[in-house]
């Protein structure tokens, strides 16, 4: 029977929190038993992202930027994510949130490294990196001139610390180095950063609601049979099988598509508020260092703005660095051609996707199951059909309807738009362009995930339970 007419909805998809609760043995081969039992923390996720953490720091904050042990050490990274892909679904985790978040940090640990100390020869005596991802040499102002020649020599703790809050400053704020649309407090008052108390009373407000959100999530689970029938591998196509889809096939896509981008935005909020609060507020950090981690909503009326506007730009350096690599120092691509442009955004989206891989892969979803690259990759193709439809209709704007590409009928009667910027209409079709998109391209990603779903909640613990019971 429909869930719709039942009145049960599936578990709302928390794709990136999933993992099996106990361990299927009889998967695996014995030599791989033997070893888990053995030495249960050997390939535990970690174990894995402590050593590469613990790597990452000493090699940063210890070595030359032109020292042959920095290539030298990225092979440790390599076989980390290689341990992982190939033992962490025999871990026993007690909460699903642990193994997916911590596979996805032990592959953005190794290209961080690649991106910050390999490519970018990132020091401590140049407070950041001395390179461009292709090998240019940054120039240095007199201001940093001097303070490099203040830090050649720097106590042990200070190289460590130095490094560290390198490896968790991703956007670099507030820095020569930021990345770009990092968020600001104020978008009409770019330079503004609030108080100490004001940046803590929002931080607290944003964390409040975030957890108190995502604990609501629990009460949309379901009949968890119905998620092997709504999920299905089958239900992934869609215009190849156009004639069998149903409406409520159409719904179940945007259903969990915008739930799992909720629920991710959520989460993602809990954590980082949770970690300026406490950065912030033990004095260790400053608050024009934890700007907003997302951008405001009604910037994402388009793809390429929703992904680099609205959503979070935590790896968009460390991806970047590596794609321009490839791109223009490997490949010797033109600059400013358009086949360089979508090449270079093709490799960011499936180096991204690699990293969600990993994840996946932490959270007990096999790599033959998991869709998750082609979902990142398929992404690129939709900046290109964006583009194009874009670029059409400024051909026809500008022209003022002497275009071929308008009907006769349509021309005499065409009069060129006043550039007042974009429409509330477009704007529209804009946002139904993006949702359309996502429902059509995630549930590759997302299906998967969901017909694995216990029902766990996002939080591993509930408020609204304990009141509950204690009411």
């Amino acid at each position: 029977m429909s869930a719709f007419r039942t009145g049960k909805i599936p578990t709302l998809l928390l794709h990136l929190l999933r993992v099996p609760h106990r361990l299927d043995f009889e998967r695996f081969p014995l030599r791989n038993r033997t070893m888990s039992i053995m030495f249960p923390w050997i390939d535990h996720p970690v174990s894995l992202f402590l050593r590469s953490f613990l790597t990452y720091v000493l090699i940063l904050a210890f070595t030359h930027p032109n020292s042959i042990i920095r290539p030298a050490c990225l092979p440790v990274f390599v076989y980390h994510i290689w341990k992982l892909l190939n033992s962490s679904t025999y871990i026993f985790f007690t909460h699903p949130m642990y193994s997916n978040l911590l596979g996805g940090s032990i592959f953005s640990v190794m290209i961080r490294y690649l991106d910050t100390v390999i490519l970018r020869k990132t020091s401590y005596e140049a407070g950041g990196p001395t390179t461009t991802a292709e090998g240019e040499p940054l120039q240095l102002s007199r201001t940093k001139e001097s303070d490099r020649r203040s830090r050649t020599q720097g106590t042990v703790c200070q190289r460590i610390l130095f490094a560290t809050s390198h490896i968790f400053n991703n956007r670099l704020s507030n820095t020569p180095w930021e990345v770009k649309n990092v968020p600001h407090f104020d978008e009409n008052n770019p330079t503004y950063t609030p108080s100490k108390g004001a940046f803590l009373r929002q931080n607290a407000f944003i964390l409040s609601a975030s957890i108190l959100l995502l604990d609501l999530s629990r009460l949309a689970s379901g009949d968890l049979a119905e998620n092997a029938i709504f999920f299905a591998d089958a239900k992934i196509p869609f215009f190849t099988r156009l004639q069998d889809v149903t409406i409520e096939d159409v719904a179940m896509r945007f259903i969990t598509t915008i739930s799992s981008i909720i629920i991710t935005y959520l989460l993602f909020q809990a954590m980082y508020t949770c970690a300026a609060i406490l950065a912030v507020g033990s004095g260790l950090s400053t608050p024009n260092r934890w700007r907003p981690l997302f951008g405001s909503i009604r910037d994402a009326r388009s793809l390429r703005r929703a992904w680099s506007l609205f959503w979070h730009q935590a790896m968009s350096s460390c991806l970047t660095g590596p794609a321009k690599y490839l791109t223009f120092r490997l490949l010797r691509l033109p600059r400013r051609s358009l086949i360089s442009r979508y090449i270079l955004t093709t490799i960011v989206f499936v180096l991204s996707g690699c990293m969600h891989l990993c994840a996946d892969t932490a959270a007990g979803i096999p790599i033959s199951e998991s869709g998750v690259v082609r979902f990142f990759a398929t992404q690129a193709l939709g900046l290109v059909i964006e583009d194009f439809v874009q670029g059409a209709w400024r051909i026809v704007e500008e022209e003022g309807g002497k275009s071929w590409t308008l009907p006769p009928i349509w021309r005499a009667r065409w009069k060129a738009p006043k550039k007042s910027g974009v429409r509330w209409w477009q704007k529209g079709i804009g946002y139904v362009w993006v949702v359309a998109w996502l429902a059509w391209s995630m549930p590759v990603w997302t299906y998967p995930a969901a017909r694995r779903s216990q029902g766990e909640g996002i939080l591993p613990f509930s408020i609204l339970e304990h009141f509950s019971r204690t009411a």
